[in-house]
């Protein structure tokens, strides 16, 4: 009979161990189209963890909408990048053409000999966080 409990309460360990915390995850697919629309600069962040922007600085920045830069994937290759500070400030607003590999995401402009390439390090509904191979990330929100 003890023989049994210690065999049932080594498998419920085992079974509770190889849960991980990625299987409850709200995560979705990678895909365009679940990239597709709008994303709003939330945070940029340095690979050391110093946030270099966040949500309250745009708030502070841009009192007027409360947002700041943006990002738009379209179902045709293409992506805005509104990276000018607040919308209608005349800041720098670029289009690029986009693939996906995986979790890979591959800009373009142009006949650029320089692509710039990003991991999705993590996509859901309402977030997306880009890191870029130079050593920072960014934080989206739609």
């Amino acid at each position: 009979m003890m023989r049994k409990i210690k065999s049932t309460f080594i498998v419920l360990l085992l079974l509770a161990v190889s849960c991980s915390e990625d299987d409850s995850s709200s995560g979705i697919t990678i895909s365009q189209q679940n990239l597709l629309g709008k994303w709003f600069l939330f945070a940029v962040t340095t690979s050391n963890g110093t946030t270099i922007i966040d949500n309250f600085y745009i708030e502070e920045n841009c009192p007027d909408t409360g947002e700041g830069s943006f990002i738009v994937f379209s179902d045709d290759g293409t992506y805005l990048d509104d990276s000018g500070g607040c919308p209608g400030d005349g800041g720098r607003t670029a289009v690029f053409n986009y693939s996906l590999a995986g979790d890979t995401i591959l800009f373009t402009e142009g006949e650029s000999a320089n692509p710039e390439t990003a991991t999705i390090a993590e996509l859901t509904a309402n977030t997306l966080v880009l890191e870029f191979s130079s050593d920072y990330s960014e934080e989206y929100r739609r």
